[in-house]
């Protein structure tokens, strides 16, 4: 674990005022070496695969909408 510079600390305290859970959250994840080792996050894997599965599905509710009547994207 790494510690959190003060600096960003003091800038992270802005979101402690609307809610201290989040801050709670962000500031445990930015003490990860890798945010993929928080148990909520652990099931992201690398960024190139995580994109291409989230075109597979945009393209699936971009043709499914009927505001793009005969639209196909390749």
């Amino acid at each position: 674990m790494k510690k959190i510079s003060a600096s960003r600390q003091i800038d992270l305290k802005a979101f402690a005022t609307f809610n201290e859970e989040l801050f709670k959250e962000i500031t445990q994840l930015l003490t990860l070496e890798n945010f993929r080792e928080n148990e909520q996050l652990s099931k992201y894997g690398d960024t190139k695969s995580v994109r291409a599965v989230t075109l597979v599905e945009l393209k699936k509710h971009i043709e499914a909408n009927p505001l793009f009547p005969d639209k196909s994207i390749s």
